[in-house]
């Protein structure tokens, strides 16, 4: 327990706390664009922006993180993993964590950006809103399993 907010926890836990922010802005940004009118394009902005700054701050801790989970030495956190019961969670899970990863912040940057340029435009174009609810809702569910990944790792051994 001692340990429970060490520089690197304490890291892991903003990191998880972004992750879970992001979530909440989908769902604020899924009301906006599905019951849009002029008055809601200008929340749709934000929440929209509000994700993409989650996101990206949510990919650059969890990268900062990594840093220590694949420190050398046998006492690393990845070291230790490969070492139990469970490699794969190493060797499929994590990998695959690493790299669905870098998604969603890219995808948050080109669906708000389309946000802001159509403005009020999006109530009118039902393709475009399409679009970004399409880029919105695969960005929630990349986000969704790579925290779940991520919940399934640190149980096994914590960073």
């Amino acid at each position: 327990m001692a340990d429970l907010f060490t520089p690197v926890s304490s890291l892991a836990m903003f990191h998880g706390f972004m992750g879970l922010l992001f979530i909440i802005f989908y769902s604020g940004a899924m009301v906006r664009l599905l019951e849009i009118t002029k008055g809601s394009v200008k929340m749709l902005k934000y929440t929209t922006l509000g994700m993409t700054i989650s996101i990206w701050i949510t990919s650059f801790t969890g990268l900062v993180t990594y840093i220590f989970y694949r420190a050398s030495g046998p006492e690393s956190v990845r070291s230790r993993i490969l070492a139990g019961d469970f490699p794969w969670l190493h060797e499929i899970v994590f990998e695959f964590k690493e790299h669905a990863g870098m998604y969603p912040p890219i995808i948050m940057a080109v669906a708000t950006c389309l946000v802001w340029y159509y403005g009020d435009g999006i109530f009118k174009d039902k393709k475009i809103k399409k679009i970004i609810a399409a880029l919105l809702t695969l960005a929630f569910l990349l986000t969704l399993v790579v925290f779940g990944l991520g919940a399934l790792v640190t149980k096994v051994e914590a960073v």
